[in-house]
């Protein structure tokens, strides 16, 4: 993304340490091996497995920052909001074990076309996108801001044209996520200035 950026943006940040997805259990790999690793996601990632790992993670790479765009695949099967504020909320207080003044900024949860095929999981990513709205205001403290914002309406998100499979971002939909990201940083923590308008993306 960065070569195709209108103007220099800093260099990322480094997660020295994180295993190579070439080495994953799963074997999944990148298509670009060239794309940057140096990240916590992890392909078909649920919000309860990451919940089970984010205090190590964040002990052992000291973010100051956490963005967090998470839960879609936690959504594909039957869950109450119940568990899934619950798994929100852990989520957070983990990472504040290994950081107590660390912020969290989360994106609710992106429109996939699956929803269109799949009342159930449609109104499961409503309440789910409820909930990452109120755990975020319910849980910000002033030594540690939890946020959360609307990518989706925030970028008109399309699933149709955003993502190469109804589900994962293309080209597009991966500047759409930067962007939204930049801006709620900007916005929210004070971090940075918004992402330069308009994007670099086919109309």
């Amino acid at each position: 993304m960065e070569d195709r950026a209108p103007t220099a943006r800093p260099e990322p940040s480094e997660f020295p340490g994180l295993p190579d997805p070439s080495d994953a259990e799963d074997g999944v790999t990148y298509r670009d091996p060239d794309f940057d690793q140096d990240h916590n996601a992890r392909w078909g990632r649920t919000l309860a497995d990451a919940l089970t790992t984010i205090e190590a993670d964040v002990a052992a790479h000291r973010p100051d920052v956490l963005c967090v765009m998470i839960g879609i695949n936690d959504l594909l099967h039957p869950i109450t909001a119940e568990d899934m504020e619950q798994r929100l909320s852990s989520y957070v207080n983990a990472a504040r074990e290994a950081n107590p003044e660390i912020r969290v900024l989360f994106a609710e949860a992106l429109p996939i076309t699956l929803a269109d095929q799949d009342q159930g999981f449609a109104l499961r990513v409503y309440v789910y996108n409820e909930l990452v709205r109120s755990v975020a205001a319910d849980l910000s403290t002033e030594e540690s801001p939890v946020a959360s914002f609307d990518l989706a309406a925030a970028e008109s998100w399309d699933p149709y044209t955003d993502t190469y499979d109804g589900t994962h971002p293309n080209d597009d939909g991966e500047i759409k996520i930067a962007a939204g990201f930049a801006d709620a940083l900007s916005r929210e923590f004070g971090l940075g200035p918004a992402h330069a308008r308009p994007l670099p993306i086919r109309p």
